[in-house]
């Protein structure tokens, strides 16, 4: 039977059956051009807080938010609730105006010492501190210990019809990620954001973007470049250019996850 501690609104703890804790605090994100939001307090940046509610319970935990983007605004519901060797995850997200996005995330953090190795898409994936995303249009993904074995899963999703639903594993430092996200299906339109901790995904001038973009060599190869392949050099780490695709929600369009994370 899982047991679990909340802390700043999110799930902070997770035990297993040795009463030993296997997680990080796991979240929620979201981004337009210049904002970032997340569940975890401090995290995110370029947005307002108009509204926020909790409903916390023994088992479930339930929050109401209203967000301003510099993009758009919405309102986002999220509920986390516990079921024996169960966890249930649902997201749902309604533009309150037209609006602006890059990605939905639901966000899973594992420590590295309780599983050896990840499995998704046919895939065995050893952590090497990599960094890379391993990403792939499927349903679940599962990881691998010696005493614990747990599956993340898709149960429902909607996408507006502008999204595909993908799973990414990532190998970072003393932890496994596992993502559940939506990434945008056509490019409406582009930005290059600077990923570094200093720039804070800034954005470039549209006008730059659309010069830099041009040239379909330079496109492909910024495309979620450090999600592919992490820069090496200080020098381009310091501004980690890379190109991200986004997507228009029009005022009333919804998209939403329901998750779920198994003991095997």
């Amino acid at each position: 039977m899982l047991k679990w501690k909340l802390s700043k609104n999110l799930v902070s703890e997770l035990y297993n059956n040795n009463g030993a804790n296997f997680i990080h605090p796991w979240g929620l994100e979201t981004a337009d051009s210049w904002s970032f939001f997340s569940l975890e307090k401090g995290v995110g940046y370029r947005y307002s807080l108009l509204g926020e509610s909790i409903e916390k319970q023994e088992k479930v935990l339930t929050q109401h938010l209203d967000i301003q983007f510099k993009e758009g605004r919405f309102s986002l519901v999220h509920k986390d609730q516990l079921d024996d060797k169960v966890i249930i995850r649902e997201s749902d997200l309604i533009a309150r105006s037209d609006s602006v996005f890059m990605d939905f995330v639901q966000r899973y953090r594992f420590k590295k010492e309780f599983f050896e190795y990840a499995l998704i898409a046919g895939q065995k994936i050893v952590h090497t501190n990599s960094n890379v995303y391993h990403q792939f249009p499927v349903k679940e993904v599962v990881l691998k210990g010696t005493d614990l074995t747990i599956r993340i899963s898709i149960d429902k999703v909607e996408t507006a019809n502008k999204f595909t639903p993908t799973m990414y594993v990532r190998d970072r430092g003393d932890e496994w990620i596992v993502h559940v996200r939506m990434i945008p299906s056509n490019d409406e339109f582009m930005v290059i954001k600077l990923c570094s901790r200093y720039f804070k995904t800034s954005p470039l001038p549209q006008w730059l973007t659309s010069a830099i973009l041009f040239f379909p060599t330079i496109r492909n190869a910024l495309r979620y470049r450090t999600e592919r392949s992490p820069y090496k050099s200080r020098l381009m780490n310091f501004f980690a250019p890379n190109a991200f695709p986004m997507v228009r929600l029009k005022c009333g369009e919804r998209l939403s996850w329901k998750s779920k994370l198994e003991v095997l």
